[in-house]
C-alpha cells in the first residue's frame, strides 16, 4: 500500500493497494520485498516463478497502478 501525497499542500491524494492478502490475513508470497523488508518472510526468490508472474502481467499500466507498484516493490 502506498499513499500518494501532494507535495505542495502536504495532503494525501489517494491510497493504492497492491499485493494480495489471503482470507486468513496472511499475504501471498512474492519474489522479494524490496521496499521496507516488512514482509521478507514471504519472499520466495524463485526466478522461474518471477518469470511466470511477468508473463501473466505483461500489459503496461500507468505510473502509479497497482500492477506497476507490485512489479517495482515485490517482483
Amino acid at each position: 500500500m502506498i499513499d500518494l501525497i501532494d507535495h505542495k499542500t502536504k495532503k494525501k491524494i489517494r491510497t493504492i493497494h497492491f499485493g494480495a492478502i489471503k482470507k486468513d490475513g496472511t499475504p501471498y508470497s512474492q519474489f522479494k520485498d524490496k521496499a521496507l523488508g516488512l514482509y521478507s518472510k514471504y519472499d520466495t526468490n524463485d526466478k522461474a516463478r518471477r518469470k511466470l508472474y511477468y508473463k501473466r502481467h505483461s500489459k503496461k499500466y500507468g505510473k502509479y497502478s497497482a500492477d506497476t507498484l507490485a512489479k517495482k516493490y515485490l517482483w
